[in-house]
């Protein structure tokens, strides 16, 4: 074998080691790679419109709504003019007797004025839906329920008591049965999937964005209760660990201040960890007039 041979032979042993060292060093796929998050829609209903069943899914209030009646003023204690002599009158009744002055020259007094026993005080409070709410403003539009909870913790739902929910209602309502003309509760299912680069779903996490919308004052306004984003099926392979909560950022008014409607903003907040650590957020912005919800 001449030198020009042997040149072209070394060459190409050369070039064959180079390819496949670069071979070797290409990264091979491994469980815990994320190639796709999708968020999709699944299903909308309206749950039943029974009031036991409505009442199933709604909170109950903080504290339920105390109404005090307004006290029946009390009625003025006859004033005497004070006499210039030391003198007593006779203890009579003020509506019968017209006290005596002894100075001459001066007016007689006016005998005072008693009460009809028999009239009642006008109600101070605010004639609404409920008699005795108190005041309120139809404009100002405020969260009553909660701003944050637990869903998911360490691949668990976090069990509570009562359902924690977040309102927009206006400022001086004391609890959402105030209102009146409540829809049914609408119901929104979403899921949240994660793919490996092996092409497998190592988590798909369900869940339901639940409220309830259309509550009027005398006729006005159109307001949110018992909005909450309710854990449903979470699926979750070897390896990781989920953990979520839902926030409320935001509640705050859409409409006309004449005729005001509710927005809210509820926030799923969620992290994975694996050989990593993740976290993501999906938000959504509800609607005290039922329109669509807007996914952020």
């Amino acid at each position: 074998m001449n030198l020009k041979k042997l040149f072209v032979v070394l060459i190409g042993l050369l070039a064959a080691s180079v390819a496949s060292a670069d071979a070797s060093n290409e990264k091979t796929p491994n469980w815990f790679d994320i190639t796709s998050v999708t968020i999709t829609k699944i299903d909308q209903f309206d749950l039943p419109v029974r009031a036991e069943d409505f009442l199933a899914y709604a909170n109950d209030c903080s504290a339920p709504v105390t109404v005090t009646p307004t006290p029946a003023p009390a009625s003025p204690t006859p004033v005497t003019p004070a006499p210039a002599a030391p003198t007593t009158p006779t203890p009579t009744t003020p509506a019968q007797t017209t006290p005596v002055n002894p100075i001459p020259g001066l007016p007689t007094p006016i005998s005072p004025i008693v009460p009809n026993p028999t009239s009642s005080p006008k109600p101070s409070s605010f004639d609404g839906p409920v008699a005795g709410m108190g005041d309120i403003d139809i404009n100002a539009i405020i969260n009553l329920g909660q701003k944050v909870w637990g869903m998911i913790q360490a691949n668990k739902a976090v069990v509570t008591t009562k359902t924690q929910s977040a309102s927009g209602l206006p400022a001086g309502i004391k609890c959402w049965d105030q209102l009146e003309n409540w829809r049914a509760p609408r119901s929104e299912v979403y899921k949240v999937s994660y793919a490996n680069a092996f092409g497998f779903n190592v988590i798909d996490l369900e869940f339901s964005l639940i409220y309830s919308y259309g509550g009027q004052v005398n006729g006005v306004g159109a307001y949110l209760t018992n909005a909450t984003i309710q854990y449903r099926k979470l699926d979750v392979s070897w390896g990781f660990t989920v953990d979520a909560n839902v926030e409320v950022p935001m509640v705050t008014n859409v409409g006309k201040s004449t005729n005001p409607v509710a927005g809210m903003e509820l926030t799923l907040r969620w992290k994975i960890d694996s050989l990593s650590h993740t976290e993501r957020t999906a938000s959504f912005f509800v609607y005290g007039d039922g329109r669509p919800t807007q996914l952020l």
